[in-house]
């Protein structure tokens, strides 16, 4: 992998189109498919034959041509059922379909693949990528939520046959009859460096992408392939595509190693339950809707982590949409990714409060700033001399009767100083969170008149009830 790409994959200026090489040996491959067609029963001249028969040279017929003049004897619903039927079914992903979701900065997944190996390779415990097949979809997509493109049909969710393009004739008028989705890719490919997985050099998806990249003047393109030699290797050459010639196992592998774990990590907890985290911010806005109502002034403190910058970004969105008000209402916090999505929130809101970052060394695997306990003390003493009323919304490792725990020794320092200043202490824990776990460090003990439990099962939470003030 060379220095540009690698630039590429740090920066998240890096768009991955997969092919179906990713799903070889779960899924029939494009000559396996051809054959199929080839070999199906079919009508011509009043009795059954094949394709195969009636073509005869069928090495020379590419899938492209099978599927169109299989779908001129059979019929456009013969041919959508056979797509469906094959690709539709559920295979487990392998590694290489989880690890495409762990490489860098990776949101958006272009695929010309009609199986669904991609998508359920992110499964629960985190969000599934929403999976779109129309350039009309695009409008709609919830931000930072991770994507699955597939502008070629998807045989789980696309029902009409006009959706999928596999014959002849759907490649030449694809322009015509995908022009949303046709422009949404050019754009990319223009502006973006693409890099292609599971394809061959012969493969017509390939070739039509690289060619209207090349007339276009696009930005820089790759191929990783285990064959790069030859006259079709050459001709991409041409057309601006550096050859990787390398497994795609051995070549993903490779760039995980080139990144530090801390890379991923954050991203795997911040795709983690998101629908749970999004019940909990919802009730930690009521309740801080509620403190606002009841102080004219009020300090706000959201801790660094997955949850609470779930709660921020609810937060923030609130706030956009006129439904909360932050005036009067000062924020603290030691993480910058919460600090990003409440600024926007913040410009909104009227009064001299300013928004706060705690500063200190950045722990890049919850993007916290982690401060000494002197350091942190020091910086949050000004809000607890103002008088103003401070709340704290917490994250944590573990919660259990000993406590609020953290794997993180370097963020008990403040994470403790932010509860100690704090007349009010939302802990927002989904169901995942109510453990025991062997190590880690007790940043704080219970205490029933200032703490309240944030969750998404509250009966379940049965046995905290005596150490905390509510569980909501």
């Amino acid at each position: 992998m060379d220095t540009y790409l690698q630039d590429c994959f740090a920066s998240g200026n890096l768009q991955l189109f997969v092919g179906s090489g990713l799903s070889t040996g779960l899924y029939p491959d494009s000559g396996e498919l051809r054959n199929r067609l080839m070999d199906d029963p079919i009508y011509a001249d009043g009795r059954q034959t094949t394709l195969r028969a009636v073509l005869g040279s069928p090495a020379e017929v590419s899938l492209e041509d099978a599927a169109e003049f299989y779908e001129l004897y059979q019929g456009p619903d013969v041919l959508l059922r056979v797509i469906r039927g094959i690709y539709g079914a559920t295979k487990r992903p392998v590694d290489i379909h989880e690890n495409l979701w762990r490489l860098p900065h990776v949101r958006w997944v272009y695929t010309t693949n009609f199986d669904c190996l991609i998508e359920d390779a992110l499964a629960r415990p985190k969000q599934p990528p929403e999976v779109i097949t129309r350039g009309t979809e695009i409008a709609d997509l919830p931000r930072n939520r991770r994507v699955v493109f597939k502008p070629h049909g998807c045989a789980r969710r696309s029902a009409s046959r006009q959706e999928f393009v596999i014959t002849r004739n759907d490649y030449l008028n694809y322009s015509h009859r995908h022009t949303l989705e046709m422009l949404k890719t050019l754009y990319d490919v223009s502006t973006r460096v693409f890099l292609f997985l599971g394809y061959s050099l012969r493969d017509l998806n390939m070739r039509h992408i690289i060619t209207e990249a090349w007339r276009i003047g696009s930005a820089r393109s790759y191929a990783v392939l285990r064959d790069t030699s030859g006259p079709e290797a050459r001709y991409w050459q041409k057309l601006g595509v550096t050859l990787i010639q390398q497994d795609v196992d051995e070549f993903v592998t490779e760039v995980l190693k080139s990144f530090p774990a801390y890379e991923f990590e954050w991203d795997e907890k911040v795709d983690a339950r998101v629908e749970e985290k999004e019940e909990i911010s919802n009730k930690c806005l009521l309740a801080l809707k509620e403190a606002v109502s009841r102080y004219p002034s009020l300090t706000v403190i959201i801790d660094a982590g997955s949850s609470t910058l779930a709660f921020a970004k609810a937060l923030a969105r609130e706030v956009l949409a006129g439904n909360v008000s932050l005036d009067g209402v000062g924020i603290v916090t030691n993480s910058p990714p919460a600090m990003d999505e409440l600024t926007p929130a913040i410009r909104r809101s009227k009064g001299e409060v300013s928004p706060t970052i705690i500063g200190g060394p950045l722990r890049f695997s919850t993007r916290a700033y982690t401060p000494d306990a002197t350091s942190a003390q020091g910086q949050l003493r000004p809000f607890v001399e103002s008088g103003i009323p401070i709340l704290a919304f917490m994250g944590a490792t573990a919660v259990d009767e000993s406590g609020l725990k953290t794997k993180t020794e370097a963020e008990v320092a403040i994470k403790k100083a932010s509860i100690d200043v704090a007349q009010e202490v939302y802990v927002l824990a989904d169901h995942s969170k109510i453990r025991s776990i062997t190590g880690g460090y007790v940043f704080s003990r219970w205490d029933k008149e200032r703490m309240t439990i944030v969750t998404d099962r509250p009966k379940d939470m049965g046995q905290m009830s005596p150490l905390c003030k509510a569980i909501l």
